[in-house]
């Protein structure tokens, strides 16, 4: 006897959707499945819509935080709007750590332009260490530690 695709309770008991979800559940996941869609499309918006990369690397992650949900449902064989969220997720991801490279570059730059212009050895050791957590921040929201199949 088949069971629910998301609770896995038996559909011996009540029966199953065509989506293989039982009556509790359809209606959970077909509610949660639209508000993600929705903060998806919005966030994407969003992210198109800035030019301030920090801005769009909020967004983008918002984007990526509602991809990985919905492919959650993917996998369990429960149908979304979004047309294949495993394989939209790893191009948003490898979007967003385009940018993630672009911005830490930009940012290497910046401060050792800033280095190279200041005349205190403490000074410039500041900058550099405040460049290094940017840059332990920037490795954090990367894809490139969570998924080892990515790269």
């Amino acid at each position: 006897m088949p069971s629910c695709r998301y609770c896995g309770c038996s559909g011996w008991l009540s029966a199953l959707t065509p989506d293989g979800l039982c009556g509790a559940c359809e209606h959970l996941v077909s509610a949660e499945v639209e508000q993600r869609v929705r903060v998806l499309a919005e966030s994407e918006r969003g992210a198109a819509d800035t030019l301030n990369a920090s801005t769009k690397l909020d967004r983008m992650d918002l984007a990526v935080a509602q991809l990985e949900a919905l492919a959650v449902y993917e996998k369990k064989g429960i149908r979304t709007p979004v047309e294949s969220p495993e394989r939209r997720l790893r191009e948003a991801q490898r979007e967003r750590d385009a940018l993630l490279m672009r911005t830490a570059k930009e940012d290497l730059d910046a401060v050792m332009r800033a280095v190279r212009g200041e005349g205190e050895p403490e000074k410039k050791a500041r900058l550099l260490n405040d460049f290094r957590l940017r840059l332990k921040d920037y490795l954090a929201r990367s894809s490139y530690n969570k998924d080892p199949g990515y790269h």
